[in-house]
């Protein structure tokens, strides 16, 4: 309940800071202590970690600044004997008799999470016996997931009409929430559109309908899209498409040296689940699949892909595990293996044929 009251509150950093002049109309002034961020109800992202450690304090609970390099910025380096390295605080509460994390400067970010920026990271904290050095956990996979499930109408052309379900929690609902707090609704969908355009293949556009979620950071958040355009290359008698919707785009994998001297930074774990609903046209019926596929990294990754047809349509569905965030030089042959393996089996066609013609009724009957 604290959080989420210290969430309520105004993040400049995601909004506007108030003049002078607006703080005097209002007869306030610059917050110099927590009680004063808890009466203006606005502060930036480090008011709000303050005040979050002041009130938890207040309730009773032990609670310990914890503050941290952004790991999109730089590395914590413990022999630099200077503060200035430090970005971001976050905040080590106790709960239950178990310390929990929480990032309650980042806005719309869930109670028990924080931004991947500042997971796997390191910096300094407060122990009950004075200051000391932390490296934060990563993120949990399961954590973070995107589900991507569509229905597309097929005719034997190839021109499609459907309609997509993006449901993100974690990470990437963390983004396109802050993103709303910093865009109207008509640059948001903009901007999300821009990013379906990499994601959707060749020939086909999507424009977002509607968010789901936009405003409760403790759910998951969807976006229905639309979705229509041409996909694949028809024959006289066939249809070729490409066996995975969202991932006819990549050519080529991103691990395309040979060989790397440096750790690959993903940013965070994270699982990816597709799952694409063809209807077939009339007087067509599927040839070829892509193969069921299993490609295992043990510890680290896992792909898995399965299709399925029934009467009339056919389902193809891919997962994506990746259960780390950063990789070590010595493991990159490994993980280049891996997503070598990945984009051969995404390259993978789905046919489909002219459907055989029903045998003609018996003469007489």
């Amino acid at each position: 309940k604290l959080y989420a009251a210290v969430q309520a509150l105004d993040n400049t950093d995601y909004s506007r800071k108030k003049s002078e002049s607006e703080l005097k109309q209002l007869k306030l002034k610059q917050a110099k202590h927590v009680e004063d961020t808890w009466k203006q109800k606005s502060g930036d992202s480090e008011d709000m970690a303050m005040l979050y450690i002041a009130m938890a304090r207040s309730a009773g609970l032990l609670a310990f600044a914890v503050k941290v390099v952004s790991r999109n910025r730089a590395v914590f380096d413990q022999t630099y004997m200077d503060i200035d390295q430090l970005d971001d605080t976050l905040v080590l509460v106790g709960v239950e008799g178990k310390g929990v994390l929480v990032d309650p400067g980042e806005k719309m970010c869930p109670f028990g999470t924080v931004n991947w920026r500042h997971s796997g990271t390191g910096g300094v904290r407060q122990t009950p016996a004075g200051p000391g050095y932390v490296t934060t956990p990563q993120q949990a996979y399961n954590n973070n997931t995107t589900e991507r499930i569509g229905d597309i109408k097929l005719d034997a052309h190839g021109a499609v009409t459907g309609a997509l379900r993006i449901v993100m929690t974690g990470q990437e609902a963390l983004r396109w929430r802050q993103a709303a707090l910093r865009n109207d609704e008509t640059e948001l969908k903009k901007e999300f559109d821009r990013t379906l355009e990499g994601m959707l293949p060749d020939g086909v556009e999507g424009h977002i309908d509607h968010f789901l979620g936009l405003d409760d950071a403790e759910v998951a958040l969807m976006a229905v899209v639309n979705v229509k355009g041409t996909l694949g290359t028809a024959t006289a008698k066939r249809l070729l498409l490409p066996g995975y919707f969202f991932e006819a785009r990549e050519k080529a994998p991103f691990v395309s040296q040979e060989k790397r001297q440096e750790a690959v930074d993903m940013n965070y774990g994270e699982r990816v689940s597709d799952q694409i609903t063809y209807y077939l046209p009339a007087g067509m019926a599927v040839e070829g699949t892509p193969p069921d596929v299993n490609i295992p990294w043990t510890g680290h990754a896992a792909y898995v892909s399965k299709t399925v047809s029934a009467a009339g349509q056919v389902t193809v569905a891919r997962t994506l595990l990746r259960g780390f965030a950063q990789a070590k030089p010595e493991e990159y042959q490994d993980l280049r293996g891996f997503y070598q393996k990945v984009a051969a089996a995404d390259q993978q066609q789905l046919v489909l044929a002219a459907a055989p013609a029903t045998a003609s009724a018996e003469k007489g009957n």
